[in-house]
């Protein structure tokens, strides 16, 4: 991973037996970041399309909404003004956006001149308020805009509907002095409350803890393997 001490950072998604890798809703995910003492960051994300209009070209771009401190977790700081403050990141809140790097190279020709502008993303004008850089994994890395998460977890569910899981996951940073096997524990143990507290939405359910990096090659591991063996068999 092309973070410092990438091995500290975990994926985190919700589990149901049909099915292992769900997502989180909105309260669930701020339960885990309020309760859990095993980690420095517990940050969240979730996939959105947007469509630019108001210029000479409008576009379709591969956004992420992210919480506050996404950045922060993954030890990157912005190439160009800044990242999202937790004011930002609440409902009401100013829309405000950063940049992936290559859509800012691409759309922009990477001027400097970009912070302030405004963007009509989804038919809503968002100013820009920094730029990220290159050095992310690669579903961030292809990502063309960021936005806050949580300004709008009212119409993702919010308090009012925690069984509604609309494409949220979680990205943990491990304290240095804690195990992988400790803070899946922890992780285990906060769903078993709520699980627990919240029955109607959250029985039979728990969280799964895996390394980052192993989240993001699982998919690849298994072709790689089989093509290692037909080069040893060549």
């Amino acid at each position: 991973l092309p973070y410092s001490d990438g091995e500290k950072v975990v994926f985190i998604s919700e589990w149901a037996e049909q099915v292992p890798n769900m997502s989180f809703s909105v309260e669930n995910f701020k339960d885990l970041r309020d309760q859990n003492k095993v980690f420095d960051g517990i940050v969240a994300y979730r996939g959105q399309t947007y469509v630019l209009t108001g210029t000479d070209q409008p576009e379709r771009l591969n956004g992420r909404e992210v919480t506050s401190g996404i950045f922060a977790t993954l030890r990157v700081k912005p190439q160009l003004g800044r990242a999202f403050t937790p004011q930002e990141d609440k409902v009401g809140a100013e829309r405000v956006a950063l940049l992936g790097d290559g859509f800012w190279t691409r759309r922009f020709a990477r001027d400097p001149n970009v912070l302030n502008k405004q963007l009509m993303l989804n038919g809503e004008p968002f100013t820009v308020i920094g730029v990220v850089p290159p050095t992310l994994h690669t579903s961030m890395r292809l990502t063309d805009i960021f936005t806050p998460l949580l300004r709008r977890e009212d119409e993702l569910g919010g308090a009012n509907n925690r069984g509604n899981h609309p494409g949220i996951y979680v990205y943990g940073r491990r304290k240095h002095s804690v195990s992988e096997e400790e803070a899946r524990a922890e992780v285990v143990g906060i769903a078993t409350r709520l699980a627990k507290t919240y029955p109607n939405s959250n029985a039979r359910q728990s969280m799964t803890v895996r390394s980052l990096h192993e989240a993001l090659v699982e998919d690849t591991k298994p072709r790689l393997y089989i093509l290692l063996g037909s080069v040893i068999l060549v």
